[in-house]
């Protein structure tokens, strides 16, 4: 799952498989493979479902409660999923380099639930840590503060599609 500022990455295993589990999460998270054939299969999916989300009164007006709330410039206010622009500009080198930057262990979090005893959990943590190589990563960009809530005239979000909308209220 990726949030506005997180990302997750989960895994419901027996005991007896997490630390395989583990091992597998930490290679895929750590290094990525960042294929050059893969990229250019994804991007266009990655456009045709931006295109149908103008399609949709719930997403349209999800987009438009976000840019009214947040206000133009706001990192928040652009859709999580991007918009048509940002993703054509989108080069696997800034996906790389956002990789290195985001994805580190000084960056994280570990959750364990269920049946984890405190050996097992320093391995997952060792085992997470470990794939990581290179220099520790410059912090992070703080997280943009939310604007006050504005009062004013109510926006209107409408389909091109002409199905019926739905009024979202950020």
């Amino acid at each position: 799952d990726v949030g506005l500022d997180d990302m997750q990455v989960s895994v419901t295993v027996t005991r007896d498989r997490l630390m395989a589990a583990v091992d597998l999460v930490a290679d895929v998270v750590a290094r990525p493979r960042f294929d050059a054939k893969e990229w250019g299969r994804t991007q266009p999916l990655w456009l045709d479902q931006l295109a149908q989300r103008d399609f949709e009164p719930m997403a349209v007006a999800n987009v438009v409660a976000r840019a009214v709330y947040f206000g133009e410039g706001h990192p928040y206010a652009t859709p999580l999923d991007g918009n048509a622009g940002s993703v054509k500009a989108l080069r696997l080198e800034d996906i790389k380099r956002f990789h290195a930057q985001a994805f580190r262990p000084e960056h994280g979090v570990v959750v364990l639930t269920g049946d984890v005893d405190d050996a097992t959990a320093r391995a997952v943590r060792t085992t997470l840590v470990s794939r990581w190589v290179g220099a520790k990563a410059p912090p992070l960009d703080a997280r943009p503060e939310a604007p006050p809530a504005a009062a004013g005239p109510l926006r209107m979000a409408y389909s091109p599609t002409g199905m019926p909308g739905r009024l979202c209220m950020p």
